[in-house]
């Protein structure tokens, strides 16, 4: 059984761009209006590919990062057997939000970590004495510092996990 490669580009949820030698698109998939926002017809043909500076596709094969329709898109860049290339497109939003929640995640740890970490030194003394008053003050910020970190790994990994299965399911 012989497998028709444009019909496998065709099935990638990825955009698929198929350049010939001369730099001429000739075939782009049904994702590629989905991801880039532009039809079939209006890349095959011509050697302009959406995004990409003539620079870039002068450097041959490679691999960047570019925004599409507002969300970060890998952009790949394949040599192929004859001269041509193919241009992948893939959506990247799902890094892009990992990262990003990551980030606020580790803002919000630094705060964390230090208002621990005074309130246990106090606790033992560091300060000063402690009545037990106070002492009591301590324990409930230590433990809701506690509690708040949990909180925050449980949210921060539900989001992760929601942002990657969002990427799983898209269409």
């Amino acid at each position: 059984m012989d497998l028709d490669p444009l019909a496998i580009l065709d099935a990638l949820p990825d955009a698929a761009l198929l350049r010939d030698a001369d730099g001429v698109v000739r075939h782009a998939n049904p994702a590629a209006e989905r991801l880039l926002g532009v039809r079939a017809a209006e890349v095959v043909g011509g050697c302009e590919l959406p995004g990409i500076s003539a620079e870039e596709l002068d450097r041959g094969e490679a691999k960047f990062e570019i925004w599409t329709l507002d969300r970060p898109t890998m952009v790949e860049i394949v040599q192929v057997e004859g001269g041509g290339s193919l241009v992948l497109y893939g959506d990247n939003s799902w890094r892009y939000y990992i990262s990003r929640y990551f980030d606020r995640f580790r803002e919000m740890m630094s705060a964390l970590t230090p208002i621990r970490g005074f309130a246990d030194l106090l606790r033992v003394g560091a300060g000063g004495a402690v009545n037990p008053q106070q002492d009591q003050m301590l324990e409930t910020i230590v433990n809701n510092a506690v509690k708040l970190r949990r909180e925050m790994l449980s949210k921060c990994y539900q989001c992760m996990m929601l942002s990657f299965m969002t990427h799983l399911l898209r269409p």
